[in-house]
């Protein structure tokens, strides 16, 4: 669906108003779907995301991977290379881990998780 670079460009808007609102201490919710991070976060479940400063691994956070594919995962690494940091996730019901993704694409980290 992101194939057009309009629709890419429009995605890339909502996600940087997402982030500043964040920053902003504005309630930003978004639903799950699928089961990668079932038990902790079942399919249609909402989770609030707050800013993810201090991150660490063990947190769950709201990635944008790509496209207009938007992922909540937990983190299993931050490090830094070539002096950029950066992130590897997992969801907790999937045996891979995600792709090293630079810092940027972090929306931010989950503070609630609620069925409604």
């Amino acid at each position: 669906m992101a194939d057009t670079p309009f629709l890419k460009e429009a995605i890339s808007i909502a996600v940087k108003l997402m982030k500043e609102a964040i920053v902003c201490g504005q309630k930003v919710r978004l639903q799950g779907k699928g089961s990668s991070m079932e038990p902790v976060i079942p399919s249609e479940y909402f989770v609030r995301i707050v800013p993810a400063s201090g991150l660490k691994e063990g947190d769950i956070v709201a990635l944008w991977m790509s496209g207009e594919l938007i992922i909540i995962h937990r983190v299993i690494k931050v490090g830094t290379r070539d002096g950029a940091l950066y992130v590897i996730t997992k969801g907790d019901n999937s045996p891979y881990t995600d792709p090293p993704v630079l810092f940027d694409r972090v929306i931010g980290k989950v503070s609630e998780i609620t069925r409604d």
